[in-house]
């Protein structure tokens, strides 16, 4: 029985193969067959070293103009007032040392005629170091407008080459502009300085206030004009530093094309100046008029004129007050001991014992429940400015001081001094010169006299 049971078994085994054989010749997946994308094939039809070209002169249906290398660098019409991108330079010089068509499409053509390659609206010509010039001769379109007719002049043969290449090939002086009219980080910026037509100059310094722990350098922004004050950075940031740190044209218009007047310059928008904080760069812009969305400056120094969009100059909008708080001095109560009022016989000191809900206060020694506390210390840092001064003035005079004691041991002054009938002329530790109404300190110490009644 055992041979029987040995013969079964091989039968068994070989069954097994003879499935799994079937199962992967029938089953399992067969190679892709599909074949692989064919990249169209391209003919050489000019090569020369790029590094060998002394100029190139491009002529199309709008334009002529010629690039020529001057030692290192290189001249659009030998105007070095004329910025090239040279990203977009390089690319076009190699693209004219190396000139590939889709296909040869005829030899030894005696008519060009029709190839519109008799007499081309548009032709490069190549000049090298050795003196020797080559002319690159683009025609018409073909019927489906995919490519255009292409040859070396002083040849028979017509090539084809890609629409797009021909329009890369014989670009337009645009093209090889640079763009980018300046740029600066926002943490460089050291000033931002604003004039407008019918509206107030505006002048913003990002200052040196003193030293950290560490006796590193400590800023902030400033108002210098029209208004003297400590400046809402908040805003500046976001208003301000996100738009004019930079500006990119949609055109550019190159030197010497064109009066000030057809722009606008001769009687601007606006001008604005960007410096940064160790003063080593300095942008000053003038903006011309607007032409739809757009709108044209020129940098200062800077023959050119670009054109960008309207949208990028919102941050000429806002008004010198959009960059400040209306309030004349803040001081957070956290950091606050004690405030001194004084002047013209009315005495008040509201002392703060304490920090957060330990926190005791008094008002002249009396002592004042909290949320009454807070109301009369808004009072007092609620004095909001009404303007400011405009015409010279001088005064020894001062009606009444506030007196800021920190908790750092530091203290900030603020005198009213009498301008007028209406106003007090402010200053913050001696500068300023915000004007305040005089009827605000009267409804201070109403809500002082209340406090402690």
């Amino acid at each position: 029985m055992k041979p029987i049971r040995n013969i079964v078994i091989l039968v068994a085994v070989i069954a097994v193969l003879i499935g799994g054989f079937y199962f992967i010749t029938v089953y399992e997946p067969q190679p892709d067959e599909t074949p692989a994308p064919s990249v169209a094939p391209t003919v050489n039809m000019f090569k020369v070293e790029k590094d060998s070209i002394l100029s190139v002169t491009v002529h199309n249906e709008e334009e002529s103009y010629s690039v020529d290398r001057s030692g290192e660098s290189w001249l659009v019409n030998h105007n070095p007032a004329i910025k090239i991108n040279q990203s977009r330079l390089e690319t076009f010089l190699y693209e004219c040392a190396s000139i590939t068509a889709r296909e040869l499409l005829a030899e030894n053509v005696q008519d060009f005629s029709q190839y519109g390659l008799s007499s081309p609206a548009r032709s490069v010509d190549i000049e090298m170091k050795d003196g020797t010039m080559h002319t690159i001769l683009v025609g018409n379109l073909s019927v489906d407008g995919s490519v255009r007719y292409i040859m070396v002049a002083g040849e028979t043969k017509v090539y084809t080459k890609s629409a797009s290449g021909c329009d890369s090939l014989t670009a337009s002086l645009q093209k090889l502009l640079e763009t980018d009219i300046y740029s600066m980080e926002a943490e460089e910026v050291g000033s931002i300085h604003i004039q407008k037509t019918g509206a107030e100059e505006i002048l913003l310094v990002y200052a040196e206030v003193g030293k950290n722990d560490a006796g590193e350098a400590l800023y902030e922004w400033q108002m210098k004009a029209p208004l003297i004050k400590t400046a809402n950075s908040y805003t500046i940031s976001e208003e301000l530093l996100t738009n004019i740190v930079s500006q990119t044209a949609q055109k550019v218009i190159p030197a010497g094309t064109a009066s000030a007047t057809a722009y606008g310059f001769d009687s601007p928008r606006a001008r604005y100046t960007l410096t940064s904080v160790d003063g080593t760069e300095s942008y000053s812009v003038t903006v011309g008029r607007q032409e739809g969305s757009s709108t044209y400056i020129q940098l200062v120094g800077d023959e050119a004129v670009y054109q960008v969009e309207t949208a990028k100059l919102d941050f000429l909008e806002p008004g010198y007050l959009d960059f400040v708080d209306k309030l004349i001095h803040i001081e957070n109560i956290d950091d606050v001991k004690r405030i001194v009022i004084s002047g013209s016989g009315r005495d008040y000191t509201l002392t703060i014992d304490g920090q957060g809900d330990a926190a005791g206060f008094k008002i002249n020694d009396k002592k004042i429940e909290g949320d009454s506390f807070r109301k009369a210390y808004q009072a007092v840092i609620g004095l909001t400015l009404d303007g400011f001064m405009t015409e010279p003035f001088a005064s020894n005079a001062t009606d009444y001081t506030i007196t800021y004691e920190r908790t750092d041991g530091t203290r900030v002054v603020v005198s009213c001094i009498p301008y007028n009938d209406r106003n007090y002329l402010v200053q913050v530790d001696g500068e300023g010169n915000l004007l305040m109404r005089k009827k605000q300190m009267d409804a201070m110490f109403a809500m002082l006299d209340k406090t402690i009644a």
